[in-house]
């Protein structure tokens, strides 16, 4: 007979609490860090980061979303190209946010608020590819806003190339 404070069956409960804790932690710990160069800084009302109240992501991170593509003639273009990028509701679900508008802001610090319903309803992406290609800081990447303007004739108004937000350093989910 064991001499302890403690019967087994104690043990062996607080030894199973344990390991469930263990593996919950594991669960909501904090991000991955960037092993590359950070393009894309997300904030706002975020519970899962990887930075000082901040969520940063490298390309390759970003790549590791589910993909979404594009088939459009954006107004700022003269044919058709294929965009690839990712959900705005898959970052969403990596960060833990909740929020009904997103603040984008550019390299050159031009800033829009996006409703999230832009990205749920009338299917905008964050482009990272142009027709295969990462997209350049010169070709108006390495994050772009896009929306199927070809499907959806009536985006094709200022509201939404406004939205249409080049070379995205951050998102911060708002409201």
């Amino acid at each position: 007979m064991q001499n302890s404070r403690y019967s087994s069956q104690t043990r062996r409960f607080m030894g199973y609490l344990f390991l469930l804790l263990c593996l919950f932690s594991t669960t909501v710990s904090a991000l991955e860090m960037p092993k590359n160069r950070v393009v894309l800084t997300v904030t706002g009302q975020i519970t899962n980061t990887n930075s000082n109240q901040a969520a940063k992501f490298d390309l390759d991170m970003l790549s590791s979303l589910p993909t979404a593509t594009i088939l459009t003639d954006a107004p700022w273009t003269k044919t058709v190209h294929k965009y690839e990028g990712f959900y705005l509701q898959d970052l969403l679900k990596v960060v833990n946010a909740h929020a009904s508008t997103v603040r984008v802001t550019a390299l050159n610090e031009y800033i829009s608020e996006i409703p999230i319903e832009d990205f749920t309803e009338k299917g905008a992406i964050i482009a990272t590819h142009m027709d295969g290609k990462r997209i350049s800081v010169r070709k108006l990447g390495p994050l772009l806003v896009i929306y199927d303007f070809d499907s959806h004739r009536e985006l094709r108004k200022e509201t939404y190339f406004g939205r249409s937000v080049w070379q995205v350093k951050s998102i911060e989910f708002i409201e």
